[in-house]
């Protein structure tokens, strides 16, 4: 609450041409701000909030040194949790003559947001509509967001909805919450349409939150477009990881009608080749897993042989092996288990189990039983493997005769 105050009368303040106010009264009301702004304890606050008292009190007459004085009061009793006397003090500078458009606004947005903030929305409401009413124009998304909230919280989604959505229209950068909120009460009021509208908007600036993606693919099923549903359930909302550079065409692919993950793949391949958007570690698993997804299993091991030679993942490296010898590729197999086996200090102990034993069976499987029963006799030595690699033992020796 108090933070967000003094970030109002900051930029009120700072904003202020010495003309209008004398420098001295300029000077001090600057000097209090800033006092306010690292005081820390009670003593601090109650000089602060009498040197406003005795400054105000030679500022009669002059409206707008008063109004910037009351506010900082307000300030000075926020921080202090006095909100009671924040209010009071803003309704006075609120109610003075002759103050400009902008000076009055600002003093109205904190007052309504005090108000918001102590459940007094129908106050906060006549507020707001007041100064957009004498605004008319150039209203900042702040108020708008403010008096939608207000509506909101007395359950009046209708009569709140044109104003978050305004605020999400002419906000400059993304806001997640005014977003959420403008989601929320098209949902509230059984507009789907639109709600995808915002919750497409949240996947592309919050590609990270994994319910905006949940949220997408629940729409998509409540308007029975179930292959948008489904594309989205199996790519779209497991991709927190989109960089924010390729947002935009990751998401007009996934948002693409044909909702195929075959038409997804060959579109960022595309999109690769021809240098649309660069390729990254996000990007290529985004395409390994499209590949995947599409049972296109020779581009899938060609995506993720990628994956693993440039970065060096062991995860990687493992599903390799097991996609290699899906394939019967055995000296492939062969081949990136000794990769892994040669970076062994970043496995643990089970994912070496796993590649010692992966790597037995591929060379079994590749002719050379002697280097497979090696490994797998390494294998039997750690317990998550010990099972499998005894048995596969067991059945080359018996091979053997």
């Amino acid at each position: 609450m108090c933070r967000y105050y003094l970030v109002i009368g900051f930029m009120l303040f700072s904003g202020l041409s010495q003309a209008t106010i004398s420098p001295r009264t300029y000077n001090a009301l600057n000097d209090l701000q800033e006092a306010l702004t690292v005081a820390d304890t009670a003593e601090q606050y109650a000089e602060i909030e009498q040197d406003l008292i005795e400054l105000r009190a030679g500022l009669k007459g002059n409206s707008l040194g008063e109004a910037l004085t009351l506010q900082i009061i307000a300030q000075a009793n926020d921080a202090q949790g006095f909100q009671g006397k924040a209010v009071a003090a803003l309704k006075v500078a609120y109610a003075l003559k002759d103050l400009d458009i902008n000076t009055k606004g600002q003093i109205g947005t904190s007052l309504a947001y005090m108000y918001f903030t102590q459940g007094e929305f129908d106050n906060a409401i006549l507020i707001l509509e007041g100064h957009i009413a004498l605004v008319k124009k150039e209203v900042s998304p702040t108020v708008f967001a403010l008096l939608a909230m207000s509506y909101f919280s007395i359950e009046k989604f209708s009569e709140g909805l044109p104003f978050i959505e305004k605020a999400c229209e002419i906000m400059k950068v993304p806001n997640e919450s005014w977003l959420a909120n403008a989601f929320a009460a098209n949902y509230k009021l059984n507009n789907l349409a639109q709600a995808v509208f915002y919750t497409d908007q949240l996947v592309f600036n919050f590609p990270e939150k994994p319910e905006y993606w949940n949220q997408k693919v629940g729409l998509h099923q409540s308007l029975e477009d179930y292959e948008k549903a489904a594309l989205t359930s199996n790519m779209s909302h497991r991709q927190g990881f989109l960089d924010k550079e390729s947002q935009l065409f990751n998401l007009g692919v996934l948002m693409a009608s044909s909702g195929a993950p075959y038409q997804v793949a060959v579109a960022l391949d595309a999109a690769i080749i021809n240098r649309v958007i660069d390729r990254t570690e996000k990007i290529d698993r985004l395409l390994m897993q499209a590949w995947v997804q599409s049972k296109e299993m020779d581009k899938a091991r060609i995506a993720l042989k990628r994956l693993f030679i440039a970065h060096k993942k062991p995860k990687d490296g493992i599903l390799l092996v097991n996609y290699l010898m899906d394939a019967e590729l055995w000296a492939d197999a062969v081949s990136i288990t000794n990769s892994l086996i040669k970076d062994k200090a970043d496995l643990t102990e089970k994912q070496l189990g796993a590649v010692l034993l992966m790597r037995g069976v591929s060379h079994y499987r590749n002719g050379d039983s002697e280097e497979a029963i090696i490994n797998l006799g390494k294998a039997s030595g750690l317990e998550t493997a010990a099972s499998q690699a005894k048995s596969w033992m067991n059945y080359i020796k018996q091979m053997q005769g």
